[in-house]
């Protein structure tokens, strides 16, 4: 039985506190908000992961970043590369040079354009990069006045 002016509702023969519904309906709605963000957040990590912890390829194929002296144009050829793997690689401070180091990575200087083959892929991201500098072709280095 249903009075408009009472507190109490009938369900199923059983006298229940329309207070009580009300809770228990917000209740189950944060359940199921949180069970829904908790799901949305976990693919999210894991898709982040996934980029962010990328392997990189290099050690197995050390020949597949090359430099051109004369053009200055580095060419990656890496199912996966990042920064580090090309300063390896390179060794020459001249082209990329790792000039500090920061808590969330290091800080690069390029003077250097980069060829990203098709089928490769260069990251660049706070795996190993907290700044990339990027020195512009016929002005000299970034430290340097002009």
């Amino acid at each position: 039985m249903f009075f408009e002016d009472s507190s109490n509702i009938s369900v199923a023969g059983f006298a229940v506190d329309r207070d009580a519904i009300g809770l228990a309906s917000l209740i189950l709605m944060i359940f199921i908000a949180s069970s829904i963000s908790h799901s949305v957040f976990s693919i999210y990590s894991s898709i982040y992961a996934q980029v962010e912890g990328a392997p990189s390829s290099f050690s197995t194929n050390s020949n597949c970043i090359e430099y051109d002296s004369q053009y200055r144009i580095i060419t990656i050829q890496c199912d996966s590369a990042n920064l580090t793997d090309i300063y390896y690689q390179l060794g020459n401070p001249d082209v990329l040079e790792k000039t500090e180091t920061l808590p969330g990575g290091h800080v690069w200087l390029l003077d250097a354009a980069i060829i990203i083959e098709k089928e490769a892929t260069l990251y660049i991201n706070s795996t190993d990069t907290s700044w990339l500098k990027i020195v512009a072709p016929d002005r000299g280095t970034a430290n340097e006045e002009i």
